[in-house]
């Protein structure tokens, strides 16, 4: 006895619900082409922009208060880090064992490794007399702050004093 491989369906194109004329062009259920709703891109481009312009506006304010929130958390991990090694004596095998304890406890948190930590402090340590200085680091994002920190390490510290 044959047996009969079942057959496929055919699947069918599922109908647009959109069309391209001059702008987009968005059809309603039920309804036929003659009665298509369209948005005519050209006619309310200048308040289409307006509207783009508020959204990237705040999308930039919101990007650069993150920025600052961070260096900020950065600075005092560094500010805590730097009163812990003149007060308990933490070394490099206490900041491991820290960055190895924020692993274990947020494992999905990036940015807090034994390197990063000594980067904080240094950050810290940096900055904390220079009143003028360490209130304008925040407006810089943490790569630019590194920079700084890597290509000016003495001159922070001895000529701004």
């Amino acid at each position: 006895m044959k047996t009969r491989k079942p057959q496929k369906k055919a699947k069918k194109p599922m109908p647009s619900n959109k069309s391209r004329t001059s702008g987009a062009t968005i059809a309603r259920k039920g309804k036929s082409l003659a009665n298509l709703e369209t948005i005519s891109a050209p006619s309310n481009e200048t308040a289409f922009r307006e509207v783009l312009a508020l959204i990237e506006g705040a999308r930039a304010r919101a990007l650069q208060a993150v920025n600052t929130e961070l260096i900020d958390l950065y600075w005092r991990v560094g500010e805590e880090i730097n009163r812990r090694i003149a007060a308990d004596g933490w070394g490099k095998s206490t900041i491991s064992s820290l960055a190895s304890y924020v692993r274990q406890e947020q494992p999905n948190l990036r940015g807090f490794s034994s390197q990063n930590l000594w980067r904080m402090r240094q950050l810290f340590d940096a900055y904390a007399r220079q009143t003028k200085l360490s209130a304008l680091l925040r407006e810089l994002s943490w790569t630019c702050n590194l920079l700084i920190l890597g290509r000016c390490r003495g001159v922070i510290n001895e000529g701004m004093s």
